[in-house]
């Protein structure tokens, strides 16, 4: 989440950052003199933070400091329950893996680190890799969590994109690009990556990619001179979102590469700096990610399956081959995620035990 971005810590509730104010505005006392809706409201001073991300399951807020600093909240009491010093200056985006295990960095002095929130408290440096080949500031991070092998994408000022290997914690190829990169977004299929450029463009990546450049353009924004400053993909129907700098949001049928549809926020005022994709009551009653995956494993196959089989062609063969693949892969990272979660809890109770003896 960006300086005066949005975050979706869990189903029912935003976090929001904003910016320091410049020194004419009215201090936030002033500002916020009525409560924002929502029933609990925790703020933050504003000045602190250029970046955050909430959990899936509406647990923790993690914040960014322009300092270098990174800060975990528990939402449900607002309790500042950890701060670390994880960069030189300040951080400009920060994203989980899939088990919540591991949280992912970047900064504006171009370093990726990758931090452990499971040995935290074993360890003073609790770091599991430090990626510092980017020259230049990094923009935007997303992590590929598909099977045992996950990647991370980092885009960068520096006009490239760099695909890191999260278990072996080394590059794998960087990607040049003819702009520099604001903004990522990945592909439900886990081999395909949008990336956004400071020219108004929106380029198509492979994580497998032979080539060290990237031309292939999705489309591109009316006015290109403004950037595109924020991406998000919405898994559910395929189409990718993009916001820009001259306030213009568009949604993409990434299959045809043409815009579904366009519209200008704030009659085009000022930048869109974030995207968030909220599904509306798909995961409503269900208690546990666990829950979630059995019932995506009895019907989702059934649900993607039964329309492409209607339609007979070639073309549906081939897609029919693509569903089956991308079943397969999500079957492999909920075995990963049952054996990380199993990992977590063998260590919550050696930890346990250690103390009722101590």
């Amino acid at each position: 989440m960006p300086r005066s971005g949005i975050s979706k810590p869990g189903t029912s509730s935003f976090g929001s950052s904003s910016a320091p104010l410049p020194p004419t505005a009215s201090p936030p006392s002033e500002r916020n003199s009525s409560p924002p809706l929502g029933s609990v409201t925790h703020p933050v001073p504003l000045a602190q933070f250029s970046s955050g991300l909430g959990t899936s399951e509406g647990t923790y807020i993690v914040g960014g400091g322009a300092s270098g600093d990174i800060f975990i909240w528990e939402v449900a009491t607002g309790k500042l329950l950890k701060k670390w010093h994880a960069h030189y200056v300040s951080v400009t985006c920060l994203v989980f893996s899939g088990d919540h295990s591991l949280l992912v960095s970047g900064s504006q002095d171009g370093s990726v680190r990758v931090w452990s929130l499971i040995r935290q408290h074993q360890e003073r440096t609790f770091y599991e890799h430090i990626f510092d080949e980017h020259t230049m500031a990094v923009n935007d991070i997303v992590i590929d969590y598909g099977g045992c092998n996950p990647s991370i994408v980092s885009a960068s000022n520096d006009q490239t994109c760099k695909v890191w290997s999260l278990s072996q914690g080394k590059l794998l190829r960087s990607i040049i690009f003819p702009s520099k990169i604001n903004a990522l977004a990945l592909d439900t299929g886990g081999s395909v990556f949008y990336a956004g450029g400071g020219d108004g463009k929106i380029y198509i990546g492979a994580l497998n990619s032979k080539s060290d450049y990237a031309t292939q353009c999705l489309g591109s924004v009316s006015d290109p001179s403004k950037a595109i400053t924020c991406l998000a993909y919405c898994a559910d129907e395929n189409l990718l979102i993009s916001g820009s700098e001259g306030g213009v949001i568009c949604v993409w049928n990434p299959r045809s590469r043409q815009p579904v549809r366009t519209f200008t926020f704030g009659h085009g005022k000022g930048p869109v700096n974030n995207i968030q994709v909220v599904v509306g009551n798909a995961n409503k009653g269900q208690s546990s990610w666990k829950r979630n995956v059995s019932s995506w494993k009895n019907t989702k196959e059934k649900e993607m399956m039964i329309p492409w089989m209607q339609q007979g062609s070639a073309a549906t063969e081939i897609e029919m081959e693509r569903l089956k693949l991308d079943y397969k892969k999500s079957i492999q990272m909920n075995d990963q995620w049952q054996k990380n979660y199993e990992n977590l809890l063998q260590v919550v109770m050696e930890e346990e035990l250690n103390g009722g003896s101590n």
